[in-house]
């Protein structure tokens, strides 16, 4: 009912649970009001003021009397089911890896300014500039003026967009293209890190050798996704679900304000804490992805992140193995830092 209550309200509702035998209840701040054509309610307290804070007190002080147990969903919304919101900052918001590509014909000293990559909510970290031969020329892979397949999927293989929703079935992120002798645009090997000549500006010095070459400006920034209530208002930014430090933030900050609140009644009447769901989109990137790659796969994924730019490195092979490893890292902060994490704390 999009927060829409009063304190009548809950104890008649919760007298009518215990009535007809329900155990117990999830409180969720969201908005179903609008379903199945109902008109809509008007927005009600916002999660985790002060309004808000003494209903939440209140349904535990009844739900005590009665003897049922609460749940308490941790975040306003479940339209992306993550956890965030107004205290989340860019710094900790959700993030994917952001890139520009310019072409240079190499042979000499060049003095270049490299566009910027796309910059979300005023963040961006920059991760590395690489340059690489270009043995197929500039035409990316599955381009018009290319005869080369592009990689299969390659949105879903990065991690960079979901592939849908209510645990769809996955399996395109294992469909492989055929692969073809010499088809790389260069090899791993080849690549360079060109990162201590690159200003802050952009502008790249560098004797190149001869021949086409690319060069890659490689960072992170947020994505687009904002939390929002029924009526379309801004409630901040989803959490960075990949690092452990933004998960503290969130819970200093949002959550445990809420568990101040309800300390007399807990482990009597509120029982457990939520999440629900996942509707963020894709994530890619966070500040320590790059040492967690490493430590975890064995190897730095800085020179093979041309591929994630859609460039085949080495072979096709090697380009899809590389993108499983980044699938399987993204899993791994994600399970670890955000769902394991959120365990520990409940």
């Amino acid at each position: 009912l999009n927060g829409n209550t009063t304190a009548d309200t809950i104890t008649l509702d919760l007298e009518g649970m215990k009535a007809k035998g329900i155990g117990g209840a999830i409180l969720v701040d969201s908005d179903g009001s609008g379903v199945q054509g109902n008109r809509e309610v008007a927005t009600g307290p916002a999660m985790g003021g002060p309004q808000w804070m003494a209903l939440f007190v209140h349904a535990l002080a009844e739900a005590k009397r009665l003897g049922l147990e609460i749940s308490l969903n941790v975040t306003s919304r479940w339209d992306v089911g993550i956890i965030g919101g107004q205290t989340v900052t860019p710094e900790d918001a959700i993030k994917l890896l952001s890139w520009s590509r310019t072409s240079i014909e190499g042979g000499g000293n060049r003095a270049v300014s490299l566009s910027a990559p796309r910059v979300v909510n005023g963040f961006y970290r920059p991760i590395a500039t690489l340059a690489y031969p270009l043995r197929q020329g500039a035409p990316m892979p599955g381009a018009p003026e290319s005869n080369r397949a592009a990689i299969l999927d390659l949105e879903f293989k990065t991690a960079s967009k979901e592939t849908g929703f209510s645990m769809p079935p996955s399996e395109q992120v294992l469909r492989n293209g055929a692969a073809v002798a010499g088809e790389q645009d260069a090899e791993v090997g080849e690549v360079v890190d060109l990162s201590e000549h690159v200003d802050a500006n952009g502008n790249l010095a560098w004797n190149f050798p001869a021949g086409q070459w690319e060069v890659l400006r490689i960072g992170y920034t947020d994505t687009d996704k904002q939390l929002t209530d029924a009526a379309g208002h801004a409630l901040g930014l989803p959490l960075d679900v990949l690092s452990a430090e933004s998960f503290d933030h969130y819970w200093q900050q949002a959550v445990t304000p809420m568990l101040d609140a309800a300390r007399p009644y807990i482990g009597t009447s509120l029982r457990y804490l939520a999440t629900d769901s996942w509707e963020a989109g894709g994530a890619n990137w966070t500040a320590k992805f790059r040492a967690e790659f490493k430590r975890r796969r064995g190897y730095d994924p800085a020179a093979y992140l041309p591929i994630v730019a859609g460039r085949i490195l080495t072979s096709r092979e090697v380009s899809n193995q590389f993108l499983f490893d980044l699938r399987r890292t993204v899993a791994d902060l994600i399970t670890e830092n955000y769902y394991d994490r959120f365990a520990d704390y409940a």
